[in-house]
């Protein structure tokens, strides 16, 4: 290689010196350097000048030899150690590639079996033309899906054979090439002397199976009723007369309970193909065991549709049911139940319509719940993910919720008492009503709007946003940590809000919402009392537009305004704050504790009103940094520090 600069010429220089003790290289280096800016002085070329030097290899020889050093064996020890993790890691991918191979092969011969196990129950289970045009359509299908497994293999073969290609020598150049070369698209091309006749085939099968898929679908045939999800046949079966209690085991199958006026219970099994309902009888109890239905391919066009099993259940009985399922429906409609235990594993759709029930207990995962216009003594509910839905005028003595990640609404219904924590979910109360609420919360969003309790109890914190608007209650507290609490028209008779290192924002304390009459909220009337504690340096407290009879606030660092609002008595102790805003409140008294404010304490009105400032405690800080409006301000000092 030639070089032109004298950049290159020292680049190559080092990579040759590089078996070479830095410290020797380093003098070689420097040596050549020194000898091309010399002739560079004198007004030689560059290019002249590196032409005229050795070539850095020859350069590398002699330092190696003067230094005793047998540069090649170092090469050639460190080439056979770089081929041996080379090997190493060949290895290991290859492994990692044929266990992958092995499984993405049984899912794929496991669905091939499949389909051609449904062409035999289309066979057993099905009549007339819905034989022809189903079989007709499955079976080219399943040839498709072997064919394109073979596409699968020879993708595996390609990969495995280039990592392997590095672990495997073989003396015969010839029978290397045969076996990292192989395909099996390439030996079927090869053996029938036709260039892509597989992918020709792949259509031709492909277009056979779409007609009669097609045709089977338009004479509502089972591709039909796979893809609308529709069973069609129909079992019925009587239960026990004295039923006091169901235990279900179901995976893919939905239920129904459902109120009938016949004296004697029963249920009905709609399903597909093969009957795969089991019922056994212990006394009063029954037991229902409803198998999985059949996943017949990854495309999940021939699945076989979801089990429907409708229980009807006379007015005069009242069982306990105990149920296990994994993603499925259960729902009960104009029902009256005893006590209900649900388990769903993995996703699962609840409802109660209409009904009464004495407890409702569920855990699960991803589990969408509701209850509608129905009354629930107890409803204890532990879910990770999903929905939680309490609407239309439902009536619950208890609820208990521990909740991960899901999302809650409570609408226009009455809850005696809650006990609920909340991680990560979203909770709405809307127009609800209750006694008393005993709530945790963090890294959520939580919100009561149009809302009357008796009791409301709040433990906040990491980054938890608490939010009331038009709320009537007699106690609201809450104890927050690193949280967001927005009060937005509220009218309670004591709110008490114990805070660290938190945001809290009241407006509208004691007021009517203004400019609306349709809330219930403006015509309720009540003497609200506020006590605020804020601190730690990242705390605000900010309080605007509100009618308090007595206020007590202590602000421990951070920042305080309190802005256009009427307090009778009111009490504010406050400490090392940065800033501290008062601005245009009026009222009786204001009764002023003050030590070192940072920044300024402003005290300012836009015209003289009635509230008096009352200094009872401040310091040479804060005095120096007060700012008042002396001619609409009345303000006297009991004492100083």
């Amino acid at each position: 290689m030639d070089y032109i600069t004298q950049e290159e010429y020292l680049i190559a220089l080092a990579e040759e010196l590089k078996y070479l003790n830095p410290k020797d290289a380093t003098k070689v280096l420097q040596f050549y350097q020194n000898k091309i800016n010399n002739a560079l002085d004198y007004g030689e070329k560059e290019e002249d000048i590196i032409a005229s030097l050795p070539r850095p290899s020859e350069v590398a020889k002699g330092a190696y030899e003067s230094h005793n050093i047998n540069y090649l064996e170092i090469r050639k020890r460190k080439y056979k150690r770089k081929q041996i993790i080379n090997k190493i890691i060949d290895s290991i991918i290859s492994i990692v590639v044929l266990i992958s191979f092995f499984v993405v092969m049984y899912f794929i011969i496991s669905s091939i079996t499949k389909m051609f196990s449904l062409t035999f129950k289309i066979f057993e289970y099905k009549k007339g033309l819905d034989i022809l045009f189903t079989s007709l359509g499955v079976i080219p299908y399943a040839f498709v899906i072997i064919l394109l497994s073979i596409y699968v293999i020879d993708l595996f073969i390609i990969i495995l054979s280039h990592f392997l290609n590095n672990v495997i020598k073989l003396k015969n150049e010839n029978l290397q090439t045969k076996i990292f070369t192989f395909t099996i698209t390439g030996y079927i091309e090869e053996k029938t002397n036709h260039k892509k006749i597989q992918i020709k085939t792949i259509i031709a099968l492909a277009c056979v199976s779409l007609i009669f898929m097609t045709t089977s679908f338009l004479t509502k045939g089972y591709v039909y009723n796979s893809l609308n999800d529709i069973p069609t046949n129909t079992l019925k079966i009587d239960l026990q007369q004295e039923l006091t209690s169901l235990n279900i085991n179901a995976s893919n199958a939905n239920i129904y309970i459902k109120n009938t006026q016949e004296s004697t219970p029963y249920l009905e099994y709609i399903y597909e193909l093969d009957n795969k309902l089991g019922l056994t009888y212990n006394n009063k109890d029954v037991t229902l065991l409803i198998k999985d239905t059949i996943k017949y391919d990854v495309l999940g066009i021939l699945n076989e549709p979801t089990q429907n099993i409708i229980i009807y259940l006379p007015s005069t009985l009242t069982p306990s049911i105990k149920l296990n399922f994994n993603n499925g429906v259960f729902d009960a409609t104009e029902l009256a139940l005893n006590d209900i235990n649900i388990t769903a594993n993995q996703k699962g759709t609840i409802s109660f319509v209409n009904t009464n029930v004495n407890s409702i207990n569920i855990e699960g995962y991803n589990v969408a719940f509701a209850v509608h216009n129905s009354n629930v003594q107890t409803i204890t509910h532990k879910t990770n993910k999903g929905q939680f839905i309490i609407e239309k005028e439902s009536n619950i003595q208890n609820l208990n919720i521990e909740n991960y990640q899901t999302q809650l609404r409570f609408t226009d219904s009455y809850v005696e008492n809650t006990k609920l924590n909340n991680a990560q979910g979203t909770i709405d109360f809307i127009n609800m009503k209750g006694n008393i609420i005993n709530y945790q919360a963090k890294s959520s969003l939580n919100t009561f709007t149009d809302c009357t309790f008796k009791e409301m109890n709040f433990d906040i914190s990491t980054t938890c946003s608490l939010t009331f608007t038009r709320l009537i209650a007699d106690k609201v507290s809450a104890k927050s940590n690193g949280s967001f609490i927005i009060i937005d028209y509220i009218k309670v008779k004591e709110t008490s809000i114990d805070a660290t290192a938190s945001n809290v924002f009241v407006t509208g304390l004691g007021k009517n919402y203004p400019e609306s009459t349709e809330y219930a909220y403006n015509d309720y009337s009540i003497d609200s009392n506020l006590i605020i504690k804020n601190k730690a340096d990242n705390s605000k407290t900010e309080i605007v537009d509100s009618n308090i009879k007595e206020t007590s606030i202590t602000q421990d660092q951070g920042f305080l305004m309190f802005k256009n609002s009427y307090v009778e008595n009111s009490t504010l102790n406050i400490a090392g704050c940065n800033m501290v805003e008062l601005i245009d409140l009026d009222g009786i008294k204001l009764d002023l504790y003050l030590s070192k404010i940072e920044t300024s304490i402003t005290i300012d009105s836009s015209i003289l009103r009635n509230l008096v400032y009352n200094v009872k405690e401040w310091d040479l800080i804060s005095s120096a940094n007060m700012i008042k409006n002396n001619d609409t301000i009345k303000f006297q000092v009991e004492g100083e520090n």
